[in-house]
């Protein structure tokens, strides 16, 4: 069995591979500290089981490698082993296609069942957190759709705003006027159904666009 890891706190990661080994399988371990770098390994290989991803990576999220996988047509199963609390990332991560979530917090029979799980083709999401994030999934669907009704500029316009962008920035990074970005964001906003800037980013994020 052949996993791919990604985890940039060494120390957890050395760790984690250790613990890895205790899978009832012939385990063959590729581990890496950055997304690019996993992304490399697992572009130059299909002969993948399992991908273990941490949601915060210093370069590209864990999330955005998720979403760069399954865009090509990817179907390795990917658990997020995770420190993160923040239930709307997490409920992301089914949205977008993983198969677990394991908080690193969980014991060390909870993580391995939870891996097995998922090797023999099941979904595992840690039990706690199902609630919220249903009520997270829930809101993410109701909203999906709105992305089906930006223009083109509107979605340059959306994801240069998530960078931090203020109007003028973003009108002189695309050549259009700051009254047109103001008129783009006003619309952005209505579909949406926000009144303010950080509340459309994270909606955005939400959906997967930035």
């Amino acid at each position: 069995m052949n996993i791919l890891v990604v985890d940039d706190h060494k120390l957890f990661l050395d760790g984690f591979c250790l613990l890895l080994n205790k899978l009832n399988h012939n385990v063959s371990i590729r581990a890496f500290e950055s997304g690019e770098r996993a992304l490399t390994a697992y572009n130059n290989s299909s002969d993948w089981d399992l991908i273990i991803l941490d949601i915060t990576l210093p370069d590209i999220d864990g999330l955005e490698v998720l979403k760069m996988i399954r865009k090509q047509g990817g179907l390795t199963p990917v658990v997020f082993v995770s420190a993160t609390e923040n239930v709307y990332k997490i409920a992301c991560t089914y949205f977008h296609g993983a198969n677990g979530f394991i908080p690193k917090a969980c014991d060390t029979q909870v993580m391995l069942s939870a891996l097995q799980l998922v090797i023999d083709g099941e979904i595992y999401f840690y039990p706690d957190l199902k609630v919220a994030i249903n009520l997270q999934l829930n809101e993410l669907s109701k909203n999906h759709d709105v992305s089906d009704k930006l223009t083109n500029r509107q979605f340059e316009v959306l994801k240069i705003m998530a960078k931090g962008a203020s109007n003028k920035e973003i009108a002189e990074t695309l050549f259009i006027s700051e009254p047109t970005v103001k008129s783009h964001i006003s619309i952005i906003y209505q579909l949406f159904d926000v009144n303010k800037r950080v509340e459309c980013i994270r909606k955005a994020e939400w959906l997967g666009l930035v």
